[in-house]
């Protein structure tokens, strides 16, 4: 029990043609509604949702409009670039180097000597220290000698 196809004929061939075409043009005014709405939609969640102090003002009648309310915003993709240079790195000593005190600042020599050495004795060098005193008004270097 299949059905047999009906064959067309010339008027009935026009009339699917006239409502293919029809269809069309409902199609295409549905798509444009559709677009218009978006739109609109779009611009009214801007207005309640969207920050507070930019709020929708009408445009001057006078103004026209830019046409960029659907534009996508294209974002730049960021370029990598790889860069290779050589640099020395400082030495790191373990002590702080102070610069020795300037030459006309006067200075007070003291030398300390040590309190009974054992017997045989003798001495082999000397460690100084310089410091830099503040007395107000005026400023003396210190040096005192230790001998060892």
């Amino acid at each position: 029990m299949s059905k047999q196809p009906v064959p067309l004929t010339e008027k009935a061939c026009f009339s699917l043609q006239e409502e293919n075409q029809k269809l069309a043009e409902t199609n295409t005014e549905l798509q444009q509604q559709n677009a218009f709405l978006e739109q609109e939609l779009a611009q009214l969640k801007r207005m309640i949702f969207g920050a507070k102090r930019e709020r929708f003002v009408p445009a001057d009648a006078g103004q026209l409009p830019l046409g960029l309310e659907g534009a996508e915003h294209l974002e730049a993709k960021p370029q990598k670039e790889q860069v290779t240079y050589q640099r020395e790195k400082p030495k790191k000593n373990g002590k702080a180097v102070r610069l020795a005190l300037p030459a006309h600042l006067p200075r007070e020599q003291v030398v300390l000597d040590v309190v009974g050495p054992p017997e045989g004795a003798r001495k082999i060098g000397q460690e100084v220290t310089e410091f830099l005193e503040y007395i107000p008004s005026s400023l003396s270097g210190n040096w005192y000698a230790l001998s060892t």
